[in-house]
């Protein structure tokens, strides 16, 4: 069987192609985003999330709010608990770290960091379920 390199993905059929990007649909209430929010799935069914939200000038995130629900096809199928970046500095609290988790129903929620924060940043994948 033929293989040949597609992006970043090695393909076994010819016409594979790389996997569609799509906006993170984030919740109503956040701003418009300087940061180009994104998801994909690859052709093994792992989900790449590439993001780095901000929550507002003056609003800090808060603990069990729901930042986004990931599609039916881009849910995990347990629990992902993932440590990422946070910037809190507009509230004098530097870079600590957060923690985002994603549910098995698609929701995507801040769980907590140190500090008051207004942006959380990372790159998260998982098996989707």
């Amino acid at each position: 069987i033929p293989l040949r390199l597609v992006g970043s993905e090695m393909c076994i059929r010819d016409s594979c192609a790389p996997p569609e990007v799509h906006g993170l649909p984030l919740a109503s209430g956040f701003p418009a985003q300087s940061y180009t929010n994104t998801y994909y799935k690859t052709q093994e069914g792992i989900v790449h999330l590439n993001f780095c939200i901000f929550r507002g000038e003056s609003t800090a995130f808060v603990e069990r709010e729901t930042i986004c629900t990931m599609p039916e096809g881009y849910r995990p199928s347990t629990v992902i608990a993932a440590a990422v970046g946070g910037d809190g500095k507009s509230f004098g609290n530097g870079l600590p770290a957060a923690e985002l988790h994603i549910e098995p129903d698609g929701q995507m929620w801040f769980c907590g960091a140190d500090t008051r924060i207004n942006w959380v940043y990372g790159e998260i994948t998982y098996l989707a379920g």
